[in-house]
């Protein structure tokens, strides 16, 4: 049970890296697009809306094989200071998605439909914010699943 719960995690892992890393890429894509004039960029908006839901579903999938990985050791990691760390981290990168990646992403694509790329530059600009702060969170929750057990 304990390497199927482990697989799982890092299945899932995955499927959050593949939505955070590619909604960076996405957006650095996207920044580069409108220094180009008549670029057009509703097809990198579209994707980047897809690879935040990845993300969404990977970092669900992460609490559930987390809770699972946890059975299957006997829940005696269950309030050591690393695992409070890392959930209180991924409880902030899920809020973090919600209260600014998701409404920056959307206010960032709404003025790019109007065509006036200026008008998205704060928008894109917070969205670059939150790449960076879920990077570094992410990397934090990596570093802390494989130094923390012991």
């Amino acid at each position: 049970m304990f390497a199927a719960a482990l697989l799982a995690h890092l299945a899932s892992f995955a499927i959050l890296a593949t939505g955070s890393l590619g909604g960076l890429l996405v957006h650095q894509a996207l920044v580069a697009q409108l220094a180009v004039p008549g670029a057009t960029v509703a097809p990198l908006l579209r994707l980047g809306a897809r690879l935040g839901l990845v993300a969404r579903v990977g970092s669900v999938l992460m609490l559930a094989s987390g809770l699972t990985l946890m059975a299957a050791r006997g829940w005696g990691d269950w309030g050591h200071p690393w695992l409070m760390a890392k959930l209180a981290l991924w409880l902030f990168l899920s809020a973090n998605g919600m209260v600014v990646g998701g409404p920056a992403g959307a206010a960032a694509a709404q003025a790019l439909a109007t065509g006036n790329a200026a008008l998205a530059m704060p928008a894109l600009g917070r969205l670059g914010r939150f790449h960076l702060v879920q990077g570094i969170g992410t990397l934090a929750m990596v570093a802390l699943g494989v130094f923390g057990p012991r």
